[in-house]
């Protein structure tokens, strides 16, 4: 399941210090609401802010006519498609403010022109209550505002989800013929076990739970034989089962050179809620079964909005998941995660997961968002990745799993993103080498890493009252005490 990787925003602030091994709150619960108006005759014009880090954005036109109006991290750009004035709100979700001094703005028009910016704090976003208007003719226009002013009423709470939850990636295509007679894997199971019997996925589900697992996410296809032997595996065991949606399947006839059916993922979701969401095992949060869905991009928002109007209309509540990195999806969908941010330096992986933790967990925070229930913000960790053995795989990738090394940085990084669950890729993807559960390459040493660094993650995200009740303190990276 080879997925794509983006590019990375930095949050300079927050990354030099866990960087530097210091340890840092959570960014998420510095965050304060700006908007800022900005009205101009001219054709293009940019307002940045320069001070602080910006987590989430929107623009929304308010009068005129405008091309384009987007973000980057840390400015609203707006393109004028008349010769009259333009009125533009630019919305802002903030977070590394000083507690005191200055805001700086800054912004640039062509050609140059009269515009009027007016800042305002809408922590309350009821009662807006203007901080700063400037009115200036030019092409660049500096300004201050008092920080203290924009933090009044702040930080906004960003809420919870529950529990801290560690899951992983699981996929029932394994038989026993597999392990001796498929020439494209590099390691095998020592069990030899098959993903077609009872007992055999009982045991499986067994040593996920051993690795500290709260639960499997299984890879769905619309076929049922197999979901329905997991759901009655963690029965057996007591972990949480999930399907991940393979939304590129979801064409007619399973063809790829078919477009993609909207009515076939309905279908899924609707059955996957009907036939197991209402099962004690199957992995539910407030009572909402929760499903993944693999490349939900592939699936326009407007078309996600009206797969789960259906949806819901139909008396089903199912909380998605969606693997993509796109605010545009949260609109319609509960929570995003990647599949295998493998791709990444380790560094990059660190800003990446924090840039994507404060996004989502603080889209709700934005205004006119769809609703305003909490998102959920999954991190991905992986052992490593190869997929050279794979013929179809025209440009084949390749991550050493360095003695476990590979593995500490990736939870390391996700941890201090602080995230509301841990995925991991996976347990058992052998053709790409990402598996954790117990191999004849590297014995069980997988298995006892994820359950060390899963009860460190649960101990950090809600520390115990006294750390002396643990055999291990919270602070204590179990990537210092395992043996490699």
């Amino acid at each position: 399941m080879r997925r794509l990787i983006v590019g990375v925003v930095v949050f300079t602030g927050v990354w030099t210090a866990v960087r530097a091994g210091v340890s840092v709150s959570d960014p998420a619960s510095e965050v304060v609401r700006i908007r800022a108006r900005l009205t101009t005759p001219a054709r293009r014009a940019d307002l940045s802010l320069r001070t602080g880090t910006v987590v989430s954005a929107r623009s929304t036109v308010m009068s005129g006519s405008a091309v384009a109006g987007t973000f980057d991290p840390q400015a609203c750009h707006v393109e004028n498609a008349s010769t009259r004035e333009l009125e533009v709100d630019c919305q802002w979700l903030v977070t590394n403010l000083p507690s005191d001094g200055l805001v700086e703005w800054s912004v640039s028009v062509e050609p140059a022109s009269q515009s009027v910016i007016e800042i305002y704090n809408t922590n309350d976003d009821r009662r807006p209550r203007l901080v700063d208007r400037v009115t200036e003719h030019g092409d660049e226009v500096s300004f201050n505002s008092p920080v203290s002013f924009l933090r009044d009423g702040g930080p906004l709470p960003i809420g919870s989800v529950g529990v801290p939850r560690v899951l992983a990636f699981y996929y029932p295509w394994y038989l026993h013929s597999t392990w001796t007679d498929d020439p494209l894997l590099k390691d095998r199971s020592p069990s030899r076990y098959s993903t077609d019997q009872q007992p055999e996925v009982n045991a499986e589900f067994a040593e996920a739970r051993r690795a500290g697992l709260d639960g499997l996410v299984m890879s769905y296809l619309g076929v049922n034989r197999p979901m329905r032997l997991a759901v009655a595996a963690a029965r057996e065991t007591g972990l949480s089962v999930s399907t991940l949606i393979e939304t590129d399947a979801s064409r007619e006839g399973g063809h790829k050179r078919n477009p993609i059916d909207p009515n076939i993922m309905q279908g899924w979701i609707a059955d996957v809620v009907d036939m197991y969401g209402s099962d004690a095992a199957f992995f539910k949060v407030d009572g909402r079964p929760v499903i993944f869905v693999y490349a939900a991009q592939l699936i326009s928002p407007a078309t996600w909005r009206t797969i789960m109007t259906n949806i819901r209309a139909s008396g089903r509540n199912p909380l998605i998941m969606a693997e993509g990195t796109d605010a545009a999806w949260l609109d319609a969908l509960d929570g995003e995660f990647l599949y295998a941010p493998v791709s990444m330096s380790n560094d990059d992986l660190a800003k990446f997961d924090l840039t994507q933790s404060l996004r989502v967990r603080t889209h709700h925070l934005l205004p006119r968002a769809s609703s305003g229930a909490r998102r959920i913000w999954a991190a991905t960790v992986s052992p490593g990745y190869d997929d050279r053995m794979i013929p179809t795989r025209l440009n084949p990738l390749f991550r050493d799993r360095a003695d476990g090394a590979y593995y500490d940085a990736q939870w390391n990084a996700a941890i201090a993103a602080r995230p509301d669950w841990v995925m991991i890729t996976s347990w058992n993807e052998w053709y790409e080498n990402t598996q954790i559960e117990t191999s004849e390459l590297y014995g069980d040493m997988y298995v006892r890493r994820t359950a060390a660094w899963a009860r460190y993650y649960r101990c950090e995200m809600n520390p115990p009252q006294s750390a002396a009740k643990l055999d291990r303190p919270c602070g204590d990276s179990p990537a210092d005490g395992l043996p490699r």
